[in-house]
């Protein structure tokens, strides 16, 4: 009875599943009505894919068609145990599920320890078991595994008893080493400032709901002892009373954990839509202006810009709730003295307010000092061995005194306004408060109204206390906010939303024309600041497939930036830059790179903390599928790498370090080259590129390139 009714539920969670599920006809649909579900801002239907395209073009077409409809997709891979997990936790995501009909698409919209929520292709919500989608998920890689468990289980004579056990521990074992790669969680696109970072987070509601909670927990208290006191006082304390001021205090506790609920919720969303909109504007700086400011002096804004999260939250939460707790205890102190402990109130609530305001002043300050300190000493960490080389040591503190006066000076002055704030504001109110009492109490106030009056003084002196503390943390954010205000605002990518049915794919799509022209540039004009006079202008250029381009010139002639153009890091301030006569802004980011690639100077180019294979194949696709490792390692040996692979234990997945310290720089400048070479691009551009290689490294490296890039555009100093 038990097996048959388990074998019923079975049947309509596949049912259930079945019904839930999308043909890859309509997967723009899928993403259009799973967006607008979950709130995210859609613009309308991409339209249908081709039903041949391939897993890799498809992913390529899932993500322009989100970006056509104002959304993020971004693709996820995670191994096949953590598959409930992911699908718990990253909704919305669209999974991607292969079965004897062909590839399917579920669109699910909530997460959940246990069952999930999803939008079916009749746009009907539809609540599914999250062990049937994570065995839907399962399925097309454990079949085939689970023939070879049989056979294995079968040669080894395992008992039937233990057989069981077994094969769900070899396969367990055997999944954990695949990845799931079809998965898209929707997102935001990050445009915008501040601004749009909050109404992204929802932030205006969350606050809002802390403030009603709070509200409502003040007034409960309030009450509750205002209940106790008029017993105590008028001396008719029974049961009764007793019994409400217990009830009172007991239905403050579910709004206290409701709000720091809510308060967490609002911590949480506020902090990951900041920092992926920190992430976003800092990789979209202009490395221009990174020159400008100097690597301490952009480090430091990083560093600041990581403060905001905490001090924003904990200081403009402190500063509503004080807010609420200083109006209620208004209302509190005119039921027991009348107006003048509120003109006291107001006046020191405003004396408070400037005090705020001169330290948020000094605070700037003070934070601009030990911003100029930070650069000094990350500039200093760079440059020791500079330093070492070329500076006596008795000159390497000489300019550090100064600034370090100047820092403790600020740092004074700062500390001097933050005790008057954090001290004086409160303590100030209660000798004022009691001065203004002592009137009244001569004048023979009656005992109702002094515990009253009493009451709302304590009341109005936890609130200045708490909005002092909530002044201090928010003029923190408000000073990193201001100084991290260019990384979240708006990027300096030249690309807009991309059409899905011209982006089918980074490459080519199957049977388009093939154009003489590799790449193609007039009238290139082109300014790094906007008064300045143009680094290009009228600047015009045609490589053909299969041509070989020397780029001579002295230096500061403008090759750099011209090829810069070439490759889409900049965009020009006019003019036009073709590959295969289609511009940037059609071909999109992806599309563009599969076409030109370049391998920038060597002290422009990086080696990320990673594997060698990451270093490598980062361009390409990641996680690396082994094709790709085969032809790495062939890349590599070809430039003349082999000593380097046949030396390091771990071979392309030794960890190379940060910057690749483990690496000579003839060796990194090899990295780099394979690199740009393993994208197999249509153009290669080469900046600078064989500067750092000896003789027999160039013919070498020479020969690779000729082999293996269709277009070569290389750039020299004369």
């Amino acid at each position: 009875m038990k097996a048959r009714r388990l074998n019923k539920r079975r049947e309509r969670d596949q049912k259930a599943l079945s019904d839930a599920l999308w043909p890859q006809a309509r997967v723009g649909e899928a993403l259009t009505a799973l967006a607008r579900h979950a709130g995210l801002p859609s613009a309308g239907d991409a339209g249908a894919p081709s039903p041949d395209l391939e897993p890799e073009r498809l992913a390529g077409w899932i993500d322009a068609a989100a970006e056509h409809t104002g959304v993020k997709a971004e693709q996820l891979f995670t191994t096949i145990q953590d598959v409930r997990t992911m699908v718990s936790a990253a909704p919305p995501v669209l999974l991607r599920l292969r079965s004897v009909e062909g590839t399917r698409f579920l669109a699910v919209s909530r997460g959940g320890h246990h069952t999930v929520t999803t939008i079916g292709p009749d746009l009907r919500v539809r609540r599914l078991s999250l062990a049937t989608v994570c065995e839907a998920v399962r399925h097309p890689f454990e079949a085939p595994l689970a023939l070879q468990v049989e056979r294995l289980l079968d040669r080894l004579a395992v008992p039937t008893r233990r057989r069981e056990r077994a094969r769900e521990s070899m396969l367990e074992d055997r999944l954990s080493a695949l990845r799931f790669g079809g998965s898209w969680a929707l997102r935001h696109q990050m445009e915008g400032g501040m601004r749009a970072a909050v109404r992204e987070a929802r932030l205006p509601g969350g606050v809002a709901s802390v403030a009603a909670i709070h509200l409502a927990q003040s007034v409960l208290f309030v009450l509750s002892w205002w209940l106790l006191g008029r017993g105590l006082l008028s001396g008719t304390i029974d049961r009764g009373w007793l019994l409400g001021w217990l009830l009172l205090l007991l239905s403050i506790v579910p709004l206290q954990v409701a709000a720091s609920w809510t308060q967490g919720l609002v911590a949480v969303a506020a902090g990951a839509a900041l920092r992926r909109r920190l992430l976003k504007g800092t990789l979209g700086v202009e490395r221009q202006r990174i020159r400008h400011l100097g690597a301490g002096q952009f480090f430091g804004v990083i560093v600041e810009a990581a403060a905001i999260e905490s001090l924003a939250l904990n200081g403009g939460v402190a500063a509503a709730l004080a807010g609420i707790e200083l109006s209620l205890a208004a209302v509190v102190l005119w039921f027991g003295a009348g107006i003048l402990p509120i003109v006291l109130l107001a006046g020191l609530s405003a004396l408070t307010g400037w005090a705020g305001w001169r330290y948020v002043t000094r605070r700037k300050a003070w934070t601009l000092e030990r911003l100029d300190l930070t650069h000094l000493l990350l500039e200093h960490m760079i440059g020791h061995r500079t330093r070492l080389a070329q500076q006596s040591s008795d000159e390497w503190h000489r300019s550090e005194d100064a600034l370090l006066e100047r820092y403790s000076a600020c740092a004074q002055t700062m500390d001097r306004w933050d005790l008057w704030l954090m001290t004086a504001s409160p303590r100030g109110w209660l000798a004022l408060s009691i001065a203004a009492l002592a009137p009244s109490v001569m004048a023979g106030f009656s005992p109702d109204r002094l515990a009253v009056f009493i009451g709302g003084t304590l009341l109005a002196y936890r609130a200045l206390r708490r909005l002092s503390v909530g002044l201090s943390a928010l003029s923190g954010a408000v000073i990193a906010g201001r100084l991290a205000a260019p990384l979240t605002g708006e990027t300096s990518s030249s690309s807009g939303p991309l059409s899905p049915s011209v982006v089918v794919s980074p490459g080519r799509p199957d049977g388009a024309p093939v154009d003489s022209i590799a790449v193609q540039a007039r009238d290139l004009v082109f300014r790094y600041r906007a008064a300045s006079e143009p680094v290009l202008e009228g600047c015009s250029l045609k490589i053909a497939r299969g041509a070989r381009v020397l780029l001579e010139g002295p230096s500061g002639s403008g090759k750099t930036t011209l090829v810069s153009l070439l490759a889409g890091v900049l965009a020009p301030d006019s003019g036009v830059v073709l590959a295969d006569g289609l511009d940037r802004q059609v071909l999109g980011a992806a599309g563009w790179r599969s076409r030109v690639v370049m391998a920038p100077q060597p002290h422009d180019n990086y080696i990320l903390g990673g594997s060698l294979a990451f270093n490598l194949l980062m361009g390409c696709r990641w996680p690396a599928r082994d094709a790709d490792l085969v032809q790495a390692e062939e890349v590599c040996r070809e430039l003349g790498l082999g000593e380097l692979l046949d030396r390091m234990p771990g071979g392309l997945h030794q960890t190379v370090g940060e910057t690749g310290w483990q690496l000579s720089q003839g060796e990194r400048t090899r990295v780099f080259l394979a690199r740009a070479l393993l994208q197999r691009p249509e153009l290669l551009v080469l900046d600078e590129s064989f500067s750092a290689l000896d003789p027999e490294n160039v013919d070498r490296a020479l020969r690779c390139v000729q082999n293996r890039a269709p277009a070569v555009l290389a750039v020299a100093h004369t």
